[in-house]
């Protein structure tokens, strides 16, 4: 049974049990490999023209109508249809196996409050997990590191310096488990604004962090950090001010974040995210 200190987390101050129960959604296109993916989801028919939810499924609250909690990451098996992971702002990280139920892993750990997660290409047991909701949730403790699937999982904290920050989004190297890099930000409630914000890189699967963008900024929030899958020493990465600052603006490494340099802008004044095809 869940305790009240979980509880509590998870639900509004009515006693609405809706910020762990967050639901995603899956939509198939007709291509041979999501084709598959409808095949081995055997216990959810997906659709083709519209999308389909497949869970945590929302409460029907009188009050609220249809509730949930916001889902902030979703970490797909590359291999596995069945198995997904996703991270819930309020939640912490759950796990299905077939598409129908889930599973919490992250219940014992000392936030629920995720911001990001990412399973390694290379072995899809490695799972990255970024506790703290960026942009105004819940500040995080760190970033949770399983080796077993989201059996088990240990809280890198880069010495302390990732604790009361936010996890915007995480990024693993295809070849490499043990490189990472993290986007963290600092507008999340009750955090420790102003300092430590930037790309940090770990080598070592977590086990120490270096952070790439001291030069370029230390005090706002970034957003976004992408790797190109066809050369994993190019990363991409971005400063996201809200209110626009003048580090705002997508940065590009091609030497594995040892030096970035600064892409033509689109806007100042924005939050900004990184897709790489």
């Amino acid at each position: 049974m869940m305790s009240k200190w979980h509880f509590s987390l998870r639900a509004f101050a009515q006693g609405i049990l809706c910020v762990a129960l967050t639901g995603i959604l899956l939509h198939a296109l007709a291509s041979p490999a999501t084709a598959q993916a409808t095949q081995t989801l055997d216990l959810i028919s997906l659709s083709s023209s519209n999308w389909t939810p497949i869970g945590p499924a929302p409460l029907s609250e009188s009050k609220f109508n249809s509730v949930s909690g916001r889902v902030t990451g979703i970490a797909a098996h590359p291999t596995d249809a069945n198995t997904i992971y996703l991270s819930a702002a309020g939640g912490g990280v759950w796990k299905t196996t077939n598409g129908s139920s889930w599973t919490p892993l992250t219940d014992a750990q000392k936030t629920l409050s995720m911001g990001a997660i990412a399973i390694s290409t290379s072995n899809p047991s490695f799972i990255y997990a970024g506790t703290g909701e960026a942009y105004g949730g819940n500040f995080g403790r760190g970033i949770l590191i399983s080796s077993d699937g989201g059996s088990t999982w240990t809280l890198s904290t880069a010495s302390g310096v990732f604790d009361r920050l936010g996890t915007s989004q995480i990024a693993i190297d295809p070849t490499n488990t043990n490189v990472a890099y993290v986007a963290m930000s600092d507008v999340e409630l009750n955090d420790l604004c102003c300092s430590n914000t930037g790309i940090w890189k770990t080598t070592d699967g977590g086990t120490s962090w270096t952070n790439t963008t001291t030069t370029i900024d230390s005090t706002d929030p970034w957003s976004a950090v992408m790797i190109d899958p066809n050369n994993p020493q190019t990363v991409y990465a971005a400063v996201g001010q809200t209110f626009g600052v003048t580090a705002n603006g997508v940065y590009k490494s091609t030497d594995g974040g040892g030096t970035w340099t600064l892409l033509p802008r689109l806007c100042a004044e924005t939050r900004l995210g990184t897709p790489v095809a």
